[in-house]
């Protein structure tokens, strides 16, 4: 008898009519009757129990409500914690560009710090959600960029004008030769359009003194050809700080430009002057 029970309660069984002591189950129209269990067990929500919000996480939303804030919102802030962690330069992100200071503490030498530059990387920076740390370690970094191609560009320089010292000192006959050649350049420039001799820009590249080593020889081809009485003029002729022009070009100037010294001569006929404009142009009286 025991076992029988036993079974029926293991099992679900009903027991027989009249018997085991469970009595009857209620009529189906008894309307003080319990309602039966939905399928899988559940109790469905009630017909007028508050929806969930599309929105809303399902996994926070107890059937008939209400929403389980509570748990939600310990949820966020375990969540933003291990994003914060993961992402500490976000918290030195500042509310606006003009908000960075990311200047290195000592800038290579030769590097200056530009304010516009700094701005417009500012900008970036902020866009890209970049912190404050960050950028400073990306503003050195390019710093020292910049100080390494400044020394390589540097040193391209400085050895091209070696190269070219070197290669003007074989053709003139030696280092001394080439610096006695340097300061005879720099007495006639000087004297002839008014340059500095110091001038470390002109004088320091040998190019620009094995050009005007052509100009001065060209010049003393000019010198020779015009004569000791046209010298005087020719001399006259060039403005300081211009440069000489070929001699068709001169001669069209003495005889067309009124601001030429030779200009008002050329005009009055005077004899020198004109043998000096023909000479320019290559021709005889």
């Amino acid at each position: 008898m025991i076992l029988t029970r036993f079974n029926r309660f293991l099992f679900n069984e009903a027991p027989p009519e009249g018997g085991g002591g469970g009595g009857a189950p209620p009529a189906s129209g008894d309307p003080q009757a319990p309602a039966p269990p939905a399928p899988g067990g559940n109790v469905p929500p009630p017909a007028n129990a508050p929806q969930r919000p599309e929105w809303f996480p399902e996994k926070y939303w107890k059937d008939g409500g209400p929403a389980d804030v509570e748990t939600l919102a310990k949820s966020y802030g375990e969540l933003q914690k291990a994003f914060s962690a993961k992402n500490p330069h976000l918290a030195e992100v500042p509310a606006d560009p003009s908000g960075y200071a990311f200047k290195p503490d000592q800038l290579p030498e030769g590097v200056q710090w530009s304010d516009d530059v700094a701005s417009k990387m500012a900008a970036v920076f902020h866009k890209a959600q970049i912190g404050n740390t960050q950028a400073k370690a990306v503003a050195t970094a390019f710093a020292e960029l910049e100080a390494e191609n400044l020394a390589a560009a540097t040193k391209a320089y400085d050895d091209k004008i070696t190269a070219d010292r070197q290669a003007l000192e074989s053709k003139w006959g030696g280092p001394e030769a080439y610096e006695s050649r340097k300061q005879e350049l720099a007495a006639y420039v000087t004297e002839q359009l008014g340059e500095d001799p110091n001038d470390a820009v002109l004088f320091s590249s040998p190019r620009v003194v094995e050009f005007l080593a052509k100009e001065r020889e060209y010049v003393k081809a000019l010198e020779k050809q015009l004569g000791e009485d046209a010298l005087a003029r020719a001399k006259g002729s060039i403005a300081p700080r211009s440069s000489f022009t070929s001699s068709p070009d001169e001669a069209m100037r003495i005889m067309n430009d009124p601001a030429h010294p030779d200009h008002a001569a050329w005009q009055a006929g005077e004899d020198g002057v004109r043998k000096k404009v023909y000479a320019l142009l290559g021709a005889s009286e």
